[in-house]
């Protein structure tokens, strides 16, 4: 399923990937806390519809993955943490 979200998000359908991240999350997928740190999710990361679910299921607890793009590809660290009052209107 989160391949989904990433997809949407990938092409610029916020509210498709959004839509879909809350099922995710509601359906506690195995995987899911370390593939929310994925780039691809770069440009939903900061909507309050992002945060707000995240939020309630992981509370403040940080997210860190190490990521490749491609097997062989370097490693890079991707860092998910919920701020304090993020995902509140």
């Amino acid at each position: 399923m989160l391949h989904i979200v990433t997809l949407r998000a990938s092409l610029g359908d916020s509210d498709g990937s959004l839509t879909e991240l809350k099922r995710v999350v509601a359906g506690d997928y195995p995987g899911t806390p370390l593939n929310l740190a994925r780039p691809e999710l770069d440009a939903i990361r900061t909507h309050p519809r992002f945060v707000a679910p995240i939020r309630g299921w992981l509370g403040d607890s940080p997210i860190t993955a190490q990521l490749t793009a491609e097997p062989g590809d370097a490693p890079f660290t991707a860092t998910l943490t919920a701020q304090p009052g993020a995902g509140k209107p």
